[in-house]
């Protein structure tokens, strides 16, 4: 005998039960959602770290040795060694923009390698860069903020056996250090970076520069520079690519310059301190610290 089923027999799930899992399937949705933004923020940092790092150290090394080749303009002759050490062919600290308390965030000066340091016993000036943990500022290009300026020189010979297809005259380049191009951080925090900058370097070349003797017993003379923008003379490959506006490190919320007196007046040390910061959190910040020595007459503000 057949018998009927009893469709109200089957089971079913509750609206209760439908709430509860839909409850459960909400949480983990949103608890692996936080695992992967959490992952996403961590790799976007780390990532943005070791660019950075690496843009920062590529420009100490740059800065570094022009630094170092910081020189008056220099012409050889039969009768001695002629220089030019009139103030422009000095290395040029700019006055600063910011003080220091304006200068470091508090995750700054919270870094592993501890908080920047002056040591002011030693030290000539310190002169602050940038927009540091200033609010309220414009974004956009705006006025540059130069930083420092310098010369370096090659000699330059004149009947001198031994040098010929030499130049004749000093082949002199002309490097100026700036901050430009202000935009803001994405998410800042009171007394974080709010703001940053892009760090260049701009560098022209005289390669037809005249120097004259004016007292040759005192080593003495007058180099007349005409600085351009294109290649010439006997440059170098190296000086050809360093001619124009290089940007050198991007995400700069504030550079500090040290110049640290020695016993003797034939050379500083310069010391520069760059920040950055993370484009989208104004507490994420990096460092570099680097020193070079230079040769010739540093002034100072």
């Amino acid at each position: 005998m057949l018998t009927r089923p009893n469709f109200n027999s089957r089971l079913a799930f509750t609206l209760v039960e439908i709430l509860i899992v839909s409850g459960i399937l909400a949480f983990l949705g949103l608890f692996i959602g936080q695992l992967f933004l959490g992952g996403s923020r961590q790799f976007n940092e780390s990532l943005w770290r070791n660019q950075t790092q690496q843009s920062l150290d590529a420009a100490a090394v740059r800065i570094n040795k022009l630094l170092r080749e910081a020189s008056y303009p220099t012409l050889n002759t039969f009768q001695g060694t002629v220089r030019d050490k009139r103030a422009q062919f000095q290395v040029e600290i700019k006055a600063g923009n910011l003080n220091e308390s304006e200068a470091y965030s508090q995750a700054t000066i919270n870094l592993s390698d501890g908080a920047p340091q002056t040591d002011t016993g030693a030290t000539q000036t310190v002169q602050f860069f940038g927009s540091g943990i200033q609010s309220g500022l414009s974004e956009g290009t705006g006025p540059k903020i130069s930083i420092m300026e310098w010369v370096t020189c090659d000699p330059g010979y004149r009947n001198v056996p031994g040098f010929e297809g030499a130049p004749n005259n000093p082949l002199c380049g002309s490097h100026e250090l700036y901050l430009e191009g202000l935009k803001r951080v994405l998410s800042a925090n009171p007394n974080s970076y709010a703001f940053y900058a892009e760090l260049f370097l701009e560098t022209r070349y005289s390669y037809s520069g005249n120097m004259n003797p004016g007292n040759v017993l005192q080593g003495e003379g007058t180099y007349n520079p005409s600085y351009q923008t294109t290649a010439g003379g006997n440059m170098t490959p190296e000086q050809r690519g360093l001619i124009g506006k290089k940007r050198l490190a991007g995400g700069v919320a504030t550079v500090a310059v040290k110049v640290y007196s020695k016993d003797n007046d034939r050379s500083r040390t310069i010391e520069l301190d760059i920040v950055s910061v993370a484009p989208w959190m104004g507490n994420a910040v990096i460092r570099k610290t680097f020193q070079a020595n230079v040769g010739v007459t540093v002034n100072t503000p």
